[in-house]
This record gives C-alpha cells, structure tokens and sequence, in this order.
C-alpha cells in the first residue's frame, strides 16, 4: 500500500511540474512547517515560472527534488564554473538544503492565498518576521504550539463559513 501512494504522489508531483512549465504558474497547497511563519500548512501558493537568473536571495523558489516539492528562502546564490545554484533554507530550519540546480528549479512562489486573504509574498521579510523566524528555529515548544494554533483558527474560521 505504501509502494502505491509513494507512486501515486510521485504522478501527482510530475503533473504539477509539467503543468508549471507548460502554463507558466501553478496553484499548489502547502503542507509542513518549514517556513512558518511566512507560509503555513494549508496556504495556497501561487508559483510562476522564473528562469534561475531572475531569482535574487529572499525569494522563495519551489523546486522538486527525490519525489517531493519544497518552497523554501534561497539564502545565498552560487555560481561556480557558470553553472548557478540557489541554496535555500526553510525560515523555521536550522540548516540548508543541498543547492538547486536549474532542473530542480520549478518557479519562484510570487503570493499565497490564507482562507480568503491574499497575502503578497516578500523577498524581504520584516524584522518582526525575522525575529521569530529565528525564534521557531530553536524552539520545538513553539513552532508546534503554532501549528496548533493555526490549525485551531483554521477550523474555527472553517465551521463559522
């Protein structure tokens, strides 16, 4: 059963690859805390379609590597021997992810949609952001107890609609 969802999820991932760059954006649901407080599971995020070279540090890119999409901060750009590489790292984690490549690289996240609200997304977050950025990278405690939080919001915004 394991072998057909792991299947079934790798299709799913392939189609929306190929629907982003064949249309140039694509609308996909966030799931996991990795960005919090920038993205929270359950977001609609918008991506577009963006060459390697127009991505700048701050961005958020969405890239697909071992079956799985991730959207997380590109924290520094590399560019060895011509080839360009974003490294990035999810706002709540303490480490980097292995560089991108341009084939990994599906699109930048330009916006996301919370429920009803549209919330533009920043390639510069404030200091506030940052701050508790910093703050959920080293406290389990509160990064779950946010998690909670959104999903108790969530669920109350859900039942009053």
């Amino acid at each position: 059963m394991a072998a057909a969802s792991q299947s079934r999820e790798a299709l799913r991932l392939e189609l929306a690859a190929e629907v982003l760059r064949d249309f140039g954006e694509l609308r996909f649901r966030a799931c996991g805390g990795s960005m919090l407080p920038a993205i929270f599971s359950g977001d609609v995020l918008l991506v577009r379609r963006e060459p390697i070279g127009m991505i700048r540090r701050g961005h958020i890119v969405l890239s697909s590597r071992a079956g799985r999409f991730y959207a997380h901060r590109v924290v520094r750009i590399e560019n060895r021997a011509g080839a360009v590489r974003l490294v990035t790292r999810g706002d709540a984690l303490t480490t980097e992810d292995p560089a991108v490549s341009g084939n990994e690289l599906l699109g930048r996240v330009t916006g996301l949609a919370r429920g009803r609200t549209q919330v533009e997304v920043s390639a510069t977050p404030s200091l506030e952001s940052r701050l508790f950025g910093w703050a959920l990278r080293h406290s389990d405690f509160l990064s779950a107890s946010l998690m909670r939080w959104h999903l108790l919001r969530t669920r109350r915004t859900e039942r009053a609609e």
